[in-house]
């Protein structure tokens, strides 16, 4: 990557720089992408992602992460944080800026379309975090922590059957959570993120996308060069295992919720499977720090039969 400076009025790059560039890589299999004013990028030629950034967010040396795929050739893009592992991070902190970096992307864009003016992106950031601030600190002034939740948090000499009979039943809203993470925080619990995927090897040896996705009519939508067809793409989809965990630990107490991606749909068997639910694990299951990370990598998660029944709404 490098810098050019323009004097030309109303052009993004200097046009004589421009020239010898693309010159000098008109035999290769690169090509001169330009983004912005004043940056350019040497790219392969049949490249489709036109930006994937990793941004430092906030919290010391933390690092939060997301992507941005547009293809050259079709009207849509893809946006999100990307699914990583992360530990030993504040609990409401995580979720808080987690939250404003995705608010804080998608109003820099609507300012690069809308503001003649250029503004900072850690002054969009910086005020983006303000306002979701704003938000939270609303939410929690017109509600109370989930009495159950508290007393699994706080109470660290409850057995495995006293816990699951607390959360027997129980349903959270998108409040209930954010009260999880505000009262882990404050009760000096950190959160351990993982997200694992297991592919079915059968095509292990196709070349994927650099993103995809099925749409609610079934097509699937590809950014990015593949050999696989449609039905491939749909049945990885469906045939992969994805477990996303979130361990709250302080000491050796600890408390996993997970979900896999068929429960969060509600596509597990039975009356509870059938709706999106979350799985619940602690230190008093018998099952040791090790074996619950190694199973997790694995995507092959110990029975539970605490299902935490989701409310979207």
């Amino acid at each position: 990557m490098g810098k050019m400076n323009s004097s030309a009025i109303g052009e993004e790059f200097e046009l004589r720089t421009k020239f010898v560039i693309e010159s000098l890589l008109e035999n290769s299999e690169l090509k001169l992408k330009v983004e912005g004013k004043s940056e350019f990028w040497i790219v392969p030629k049949d490249s489709h992602t036109f930006h994937h950034k990793k941004y430092k967010y906030c919290y010391g040396d933390k690092t939060m992460q997301d992507f941005y795929y547009k293809d050259k050739n079709k009207d849509f893009a893809i946006r999100g944080i990307v699914p990583h592992n992360d530990f030993n991070w504040p609990p409401f902190d995580y979720f808080r800026l987690g939250h404003a970096m995705n608010v804080s992307n998608v109003y820099e864009d609507l300012l690069k379309v809308k503001c003649p003016i250029h503004i900072p992106q850690n002054t969009i950031r910086r005020f983006c975090l303000e306002k979701v601030d704003e938000m939270i600190k609303e939410k929690l002034e017109s509600s109370t922590p989930n009495p159950k939740i508290h007393e699994l948090l706080a109470n660290d000499t409850l057995t495995k059957k006293e816990q699951e009979k607390l959360l027997e039943g129980i349903t959270l809203s998108a409040t209930d959570l954010l009260w999880l993470n505000k009262e882990s925080q404050d009760m000096g619990y950190l959160l351990d993120v993982y997200h694992e995927e297991k592919y079915p090897d059968k095509f292990k040896e196709k070349q994927h996308p650099a993103c995809f996705r099925k749409k609610d009519n079934g097509d699937v939508e590809t950014v990015g060069k593949t050999d696989m067809t449609d039905g491939e793409m749909r049945a990885m989809l469906e045939q992969r295992k994805v477990v996303q965990a979130r361990i709250y630990h302080k000491g050796s107490t600890w408390h996993c919720f997970y979900f896999t991606f068929k429960g969060l749909y509600g596509l597990e068997c039975g009356k509870l499977g059938s709706q999106p639910h979350y799985h619940y694990l602690s230190d008093k299951n018998g099952i040791s720090w090790d074996e619950l990370t190694d199973r997790i990598k694995k995507c092959d998660m110990p029975s539970s039969k605490v299902h935490i029944i989701i409310n979207k709404d």
